[in-house]
């Protein structure tokens, strides 16, 4: 529902429905699970795009953080978040941080789905 709220650019009930989902998911499946992390990001992906850059940068992070301690660092899961926390970067003016991490989204893609 969340989806087709935030299709429908209705953001903020896109994000109430989010949150309580996340309410919901931590509550039943713990913080560390791997609905958690897609839960944030999506998050962060409303707030990235109501212009909110920093609120993003911390929910991209944490859901990076625990992508990373469930499927591993060189998932290209992984990799499509780096690209996502890039472009939060790019916008809050850190132009080098969003360099170093396409450039790491790279590495991991080239080592995952070859050159």
């Amino acid at each position: 529902m969340a989806s087709v709220e935030y299709d429908l650019g209705n953001y903020q009930n896109a994000k109430e429905l989010l949150e309580e989902a996340l309410r919901i998911t931590r509550k039943n499946l713990g913080e560390e699970n791997i609905q958690v992390a897609t839960i944030l990001i999506n998050l962060g992906s409303i707030e990235f795009t109501l212009g909110k850059y920093k609120n993003a940068k911390v929910l991209q992070e944490e859901g990076l953080r625990i992508t990373r301690k469930n499927l591993g660092e060189e998932h290209i899961e992984v990799a499509t978040i780096l690209n996502y926390l890039a472009e939060v970067e790019r916008n809050l003016g850190n132009d080098q941080k969003a360099k170093e991490l396409h450039e790491e989204a790279l590495r991991i893609r080239r080592k995952t789905l070859g050159e």
